[in-house]
């Protein structure tokens, strides 16, 4: 977009699995067995306010989570070392 304004889009797929075991004075009372797969894509605006540091913000969105869906937005900061 210019030298400190980028767009940085992400797909990406996630798979989750959780096994769970309540108990309660010692004897299991409940077992959870949960997997499944989510899609989540994020495209933030990212700022360069110097080289090789970003902040970026944009919007979020994921659908298949346990949670269920889920729209929003995410704040992002990274860098890197070298050339």
């Amino acid at each position: 977009m210019s030298d400190y304004f980028s767009l940085w889009p992400r797909l990406s797929v996630d798979f989750t699995e959780l096994n769970e075991t309540g108990q309660s004075a010692g004897v299991a009372t409940a077992v959870l067995n949960e997997s499944g797969v989510a899609i989540e894509l994020y495209v933030p605006v990212l700022l360069h306010p110097v080289p090789h540091f970003f902040i970026g913000f944009g919007p979020y969105a994921e659908a298949g989570s346990p949670s269920g869906e889920v729209v929003g937005a995410k704040l992002t900061l990274g860098g890197w070392f070298g050339g």
